[in-house]
């Protein structure tokens, strides 16, 4: 008699190899890791196939705002320049009216962007640069993505045991039913073990 597979997991910490994308470049693997730094300095995305390397902190844009009346002629003036990269304490502008030059001090709006500008539709994406999920499929109608190896790793050994003690609120326990059903068995393994091949 065939001994059965009692799902014990293995893979605790599944978020320290960071989230795999692709990548803008290459269209191969990426992964982006957190930095510790604080926003917006907190993620670096690097492809070791094309050697992209880009810091959150590139992405980071602002949107210059201008609103006051002239002091010459009370005309009001209102400016807004976007996607602008640097800060300046104070910029000259010129009123429409009188003609005179004015020196004044912006307001500064945060304006993200994200390295992915085309419409991703129904895919899982990263927050910060905007890139796909590296490992994602459709599964009868359902998307089935992993956010890196190890959480792809946990997700077959799971899904491949014939018994699965429930345990809290573990990441497998969390996993949606789809993926869990005896009947979706066989095509999620086989997308596994196709996603394993992917990256080796």
């Amino acid at each position: 008699m065939k001994m059965k597979k009692i799902y014990k997991e293995k893979y605790t910490h599944l978020w320290e190899n960071g989230t795999w994308v692709v990548c803008p470049n290459c269209q191969k693997n990426a992964i982006i890791h957190n930095t510790g730094e604080t926003f917006p300095n907190h993620s670096v995305l690097k492809c070791n196939h094309c050697g992209l390397i880009k810091k959150s902190g590139d992405l980071s844009l602002f949107n210059l705002i201008v609103k006051l009346n002239c002091p010459f002629c009370g005309n009001n003036i209102e400016l807004t320049y976007q996607d602008v990269k640097e800060k300046q304490s104070l910029i000259n502008i010129k009123c429409r009216k009188c003609d005179n030059l004015l020196s004044v001090k912006p307001r500064y709006q945060p304006n993200y962007s994200t390295l992915y500008t085309d419409k991703v539709n129904g895919l899982m994406c990263d927050n910060t640069f905007g890139l796909p999920y590296f490992f994602q499929e459709n599964v009868r109608g359902n998307l089935f993505w992993a956010k890196n190896d190890k959480h792809l790793l946990e997700m077959e050994n799971y899904i491949s045991s014939d018994l699965r003690p429930r345990k809290g609120m573990t990441m497998v326990a969390k996993l949606p039913t789809f993926i869990k059903i005896k009947k979706n068995k066989e095509i999620v393994l086989k997308i596994l073990e196709k996603w394993k091949k992917s990256y080796r």
